[in-house]
């Protein structure tokens, strides 16, 4: 008798060690937070989105995939960043994702929902709190900006000569000696005639701003004009991309291009934007894509970013073997 109260002591004794994990089955304790790294960013930079959730130690969290449920970002990469336990059975468990934008403006977060599963096993879920941010072009104004007209030259008026007479007679006998000078010239020896060389090739990036900024006058009233506007933008780019990094993109198709900037290893979101930007044009010329005025504009927008972004490393000059604008392509697709 005295071993079984004994027994049924030590069993009561035992229960009693895990009062926070039976009181936490009942009455789960959970919260997530949302943050981000850069509140603005340009377009392009690549910023942080921190999500940390407080939960207890044998409460599983399971992160969502945040890919097209952020608007107008871009979810780059995600991974678990670290976890921090506590001596009161809680433990906080951080995910990191890296997110990017293209196209400028204000864009606000919504709340993200991540599932969690309790000890018990009751599944639920947490929510976090809303985030707002901001994307800045690289431009200075880029619904407006163009090239700034060439200056007249300086016309420096003429002053009077007083001594017109004696100035007539120096200038005369210069041209005579200037005269004589050539003629004893050829007469001692032939001289070949100079060879005017061509001025070279503008810089790659200066030739695309120069063509994107007439598109930019141009008036669209069709859907004749938005074609030919859509077309000489992927000219434009196409051209760029030849004499910059040395690619056929003129002959190329889009999926072949795509194919030959990673080749070059070029970063992966610059060339998903680049293609990005070539399909609309590909839809407008051959599939009879029929976009409004205002994105339009936001396409020549990032035919100027990209342009910007693939020479913002600040060698603008032009690559090593560079030998000019290639010869014109029957096609551009």
């Amino acid at each position: 008798m005295s071993r079984a109260l004994g027994l049924l002591a030590l069993l009561l004794a035992t229960l009693t060690l895990f009062p926070i994990s039976t009181a936490y089955a009942d009455d789960p304790f959970i919260k997530a937070e949302a943050a981000l790294s850069e509140p603005t960013l340009r377009v392009g930079d690549q910023i942080g989105l921190r999500i940390s959730i407080t939960h207890h130690v044998q409460t599983r969290v399971l992160f969502p995939d945040l890919r097209d449920k952020l608007g107008g970002l871009e979810v780059i990469r995600s991974s678990p960043e670290d976890v921090t336990r506590y001596p009161n059975g809680t433990q906080v468990t951080v995910f990191r994702y890296v997110i990017t934008g293209f196209v400028p403006g204000k864009y606000a977060l919504p709340p993200i929902t991540a599932d969690y599963i309790a000890p018990d096993g009751t599944q639920g879920e947490v929510i976090t709190n809303g985030l707002s941010a901001e994307i800045v072009s690289v431009l200075t104004n880029p619904e407006t900006e163009q090239l700034r007209d060439i200056k007249p030259p300086v016309e420096i008026p003429r002053l009077p000569i007083p001594y017109a007479r004696i100035v007539a007679t120096i200038m005369l006998a210069l041209a005579t000696i200037g005269l004589l000078t050539i003629a004893i010239r050829r007469l001692l020896a032939y001289q070949p005639p100079r060879v005017l060389r061509p001025a070279p090739p503008a810089r790659p990036e200066v030739a695309a701003r120069t063509a994107l900024a007439r598109l930019a006058r141009r008036e669209i009233r069709t859907a004749a004009d938005m074609q030919d506007y859509f077309t000489g933008i992927s000219l434009t780019i196409r051209t760029y991309l030849d004499q910059r990094f040395r690619l056929d993109a003129a002959a190329s198709t889009t999926a072949e291009l795509r194919r030959a900037l990673i080749e070059r290893e070029l970063d992966p979101w610059q060339a998903r934007i680049i293609t990005g930007l070539l399909e609309e044009c590909d839809a407008s010329k051959w599939a009879h894509y029929q976009p409004d005025k205002a994105r339009a504009a936001r396409a020549l927008t990032m035919a100027l970013e990209i342009v910007y972004l693939t020479t913002a490393s600040g060698d603008a000059s032009p690559p090593s073997g560079y030998y000019g604008p290639p010869s014109p392509s029957p096609r551009a697709t």
